[in-house]
């Protein structure tokens, strides 16, 4: 049996990194960190109440997602997502998370199912009161349930990710294309594929919701006359 190896105590700023992430990706989304505004990371982590080291992390991992862009002797730069970024998201979607879909569906168990189900019935409670806010949530956390079931976590992280891009468009869906109540009604065949066991019908259905809703934000963005720059809400 190999030596046990001494290792050091982690400083403080590594647990505090996930937390500066956490924040200043909540901050992009809402538009508290406003697209096309320039930072310091001093500044940044002056306001967060930490060292630089955690807040120079988060950026770091934020600028890889294309959230931010760092700017020699400048500072930090928050980024616009654009249609074009729009239509590459929704593709990469449709590339990975119809097969994890079908993969899920293969591999979830009867609590799984039933937690897919919490999340759809909560869907479609906010929808129904037109909580956009937590229509989104729940959304979020239906399709994040899914990926987990399909036993690829990074495939799970890297999507949710991409949808914190999407929110940092104006545009919705919700009172122009479809009501809220319609978005969440609109996730119920792929629920009763996954409760039904049908692989091949979960992830045709999950195609079609990635699809119509790529195609709805794409035609609002048309009728906009202009790129929209900060977030559709999907």
């Amino acid at each position: 049996m190999p030596p046990e190896s001494s290792l050091e105590l982690l400083p403080i700023e590594v647990s505090r990194g996930g937390k500066a992430l956490q924040a200043l990706s909540e901050a992009i989304v809402d538009g508290r960190l406003a697209p096309g505004s320039l930072h310091s990371v001093q500044g940044l982590a002056s306001q967060l109440g930490v060292s630089r080291t955690p807040v120079r992390e988060a950026l770091l991992q934020l600028a890889r997602d294309g959230s931010v862009r760092f700017e020699r002797n400048r500072g930090v730069r928050i980024l616009q997502t654009s249609r074009h970024d729009l239509e590459e998201i929704f593709e990469i979607r449709e590339w990975l998370e119809v097969p994890a879909t079908r993969q899920a569906v293969q591999r979830m168990r009867s609590v799984d199912v039933r937690a897919l189900r919490r999340s759809y019935d909560a869907m479609l409670r906010a929808g129904q009161a037109s909580d956009a806010a937590e229509l989104w949530h729940h959304d979020r956390s239906f399709h994040k349930k899914i990926l987990q079931a399909s036993g690829n976590n990074r495939v799970a992280q890297f999507i949710d990710g991409l949808r914190d891009l999407v929110l940092r468009r104006d545009a919705t869906t919700v009172g122009r294309e479809r009501t809220a109540c319609e978005i969440a009604e609109e996730h119920r065949p792929i629920l009763d594929a996954i409760e039904a066991g049908d692989a091949d019908g979960a992830a045709e259905a999950m195609r079609r919701h990635i699809k119509t809703t790529a195609q709805l934000l794409v035609s609002i963005d048309d009728s906009s006359g202009s790129v929209i720059e900060n977030d559709a809400r999907r």
